[in-house]
């Protein structure tokens, strides 16, 4: 039979007559907060305590300031902003995507928002000028393209070369 001998790593601290009491007052609050992604529907903030001498984990939920949240919300609610309707994005990307003339699209925005289309049609879009103001305001949204040079020496020769590309470490909310 094997015996057991019991390890002390670090000697004990001797207290002696003369050295006052150390109070090292209530424990540190220790806790995780766990803060969900702003654009789930059902975000709170779980924090979850791990201080106390309790093996139970003690959670309470707190909502995230609200002015955010509701922010959040109404942005993940139209990802097909700054079009009013989904139907005006896919109109917009279908006439852009299909090369389609002023002509053209006038003709069409009139007969799906004219007299035949009845009382409550799903497309907002009534003029060409409407449909390039929303187009404009997209392109506003998007990482701007930039040019650069790129120079080398090659056999005693400078090369230059410029290219456009988009930065994209670049932030558009900031």
């Amino acid at each position: 039979m094997e015996e057991t001998i019991d390890m002390q790593i670090d000697p004990p601290q001797e207290q002696h007559d003369s050295d006052p009491p150390v109070d090292s007052g209530p424990p540190a609050e220790i806790h995780i907060s766990i803060e969900p992604h702003p654009n789930d529907v059902d975000a709170h903030i779980e924090v979850i305590s791990l201080s106390g001498a309790s093996s139970t984990q003690n959670t309470h939920r707190a909502l995230p300031p609200a002015r955010d949240r509701i922010r959040n919300l109404l942005v993940a609610a139209r990802p097909f902003a700054p079009w009013a309707t989904l139907s005006d994005f896919e109109y917009t990307e279908t006439a852009v995507g299909g090369v389609l003339s002023e002509k053209v699209i006038k003709a069409q925005l009139r007969g799906m928002t004219g007299p035949w289309s009845g009382p409550n049609p799903n497309i907002t879009l009534k003029t060409y000028h409407e449909y390039r103001k929303v187009l404009m305001q997209a392109r506003g949204l998007a990482i701007p393209f930039q040019t650069a040079t790129v120079e080398a020496e090659l056999w005693g020769e400078k090369i230059q070369y410029s290219f456009q590309y988009r930065d994209i470490r670049k932030n558009l909310h900031s």
